[in-house]
């Protein structure tokens, strides 16, 4: 008689299923930083408030352009080459 260790297992079709994996974020500086221009009072300067940022497509034919926010009141939104200490 055949011990559990020298039984072999039943070729049964698996009923296991893999769910897809998501792929993994690698992370990618911005090639541009989206920003909202916070209107000033008539003769100061706008403040820009950085809200998010451009990245490149791998080809060179276009950009991903990531927002946390959406300026409500329609102002436009401002892209900028990030300054030097911002890109590191």
């Amino acid at each position: 008689m055949p011990t559990s260790a020298q039984k072999k297992p039943a070729n049964k079709p698996s009923t296991e299923t893999t769910a897809p994996q998501a792929p993994v974020a690698v992370p990618q500086v911005p090639a541009l930083i989206a920003y909202y221009a916070v209107p000033a009072p008539k003769g100061q300067q706008s403040v820009l408030t950085p809200i998010g940022g451009a990245v490149a497509h791998p080809d060179g034919e276009g950009f991903t352009l990531h927002l946390n926010l959406i300026p409500a009141n329609g102002a436009p939104i401002i892209l900028r080459m990030p300054k030097a200490k911002q890109a590191a």
